[in-house]
């Protein structure tokens, strides 16, 4: 079995599955049809060697996931619109438990000062409305939860998830009764935010201790090839989508895609494709369709 240092990615590269790309965009959990007839790992596109090695690490993890040893904190780095959600979906499809609670949760969406009631919950009775609340782990049980933009947690929250990933248990505030918790807890946050201050702490020395496997997907310009494949991809499935004869993109507008700099990664490049799609009246989408503005 591999150790965890073994299953560290650095430079893993960004995926899409197409099955589940337009899925991945939104804050939906998802469908339990996404992990049917094809493996979701099998089904992730690019050939760039980040891709390779991240399609080894999670077949890697989602094997560790069926053992009784609970699962290790999972850290996805990555740029906005590089493809976590994405990565963190396809890494719960691949579990066994793919069918049980897929739970995301935007911390950059909560008030800092309610961050942790509506992260570990809190006790009935300890604050006037709602009576109670359940923890994101309670929320997640049997699945997956997955903190996005982790950078963003206060340094008190971070002693709590600490102790929670360390010892398999947790507390709702307000309440002394710990309680077991059975969910895979994975992470999102910018790699550059890993040296973000965080009370005395940088992010990396907060994770340090957990020890966690660490999947890094590049931006999209890094990708090279895998720009023209993942288009194809994305022509395919908003053509279907739109009910709208399948297009082909034209020599010229392949060459714009491979020159822009993609500063909102594989997001980015599905929405462009996906406005192509929408105003094209032609078999063949040029370079005036894809191009800024």
């Amino acid at each position: 079995m591999m150790t965890r240092r073994e299953l560290l990615v650095g430079g893993a590269a960004a995926v899409a599955t197409a099955a589940i790309a337009r899925q991945a965009w939104g804050a939906t959990a998802p469908a339990a049809s996404a992990a049917t007839a094809v493996s979701p790992v099998d089904a992730i596109i690019g050939e760039s060697p980040g891709i390779v090695a991240l399609r080894d690490s999670i077949r890697s993890l989602a094997a560790r996931a069926t053992s009784p040893q609970r699962p290790p904190l999972i850290l996805v780095l990555g740029e906005t619109g590089a493809g976590k959600d994405l990565a963190a979906q396809v890494l719960h499809c691949a579990r066994p438990r793919c069918t049980r609670p897929y739970v995301a949760f935007a911390l950059h969406a909560v008030p800092s000062e309610l961050m942790e009631t509506y992260v570990f919950g809190y006790a009935r009775g300890a604050f006037t409305y709602p009576p109670e609340r359940p923890s994101m782990w309670e929320l997640a049980h049997g699945g997956t939860l997955v903190l996005d933009q982790i950078g963003l947690m206060p340094c008190v929250a971070w002693l709590k998830i600490a102790r929670v990933l360390e010892t398999g248990t947790m507390r709702r505030l307000g309440s002394a009764e710990k309680q077991p918790i059975d969910a895979w807890t994975i992470a999102t946050t910018w790699p550059l935010s890993l040296d973000h201050q965080v009370g005395e702490r940088t992010l990396r020395e907060w994770l340090a201790p957990l020890d966690p496997v660490v999947l890094s997907i590049p931006p999209l310009r890094d990708r090279g090839d895998d720009i023209q494949l993942l288009a194809d991809s994305f022509l395919t499935h908003h053509c279907r989508q739109m009910g709208k004869p399948l297009k082909v993109l034209t020599p010229d507008a392949r060459q714009i895609l491979a020159r822009h700099t993609w500063p909102g990664n594989v997001r980015e490049l599905s929405n462009i494709i996906e406005r192509a799609v929408a105003f094209s009246d032609h078999r063949e989408i040029g370079p005036e369709e894809v191009s800024e503005g």
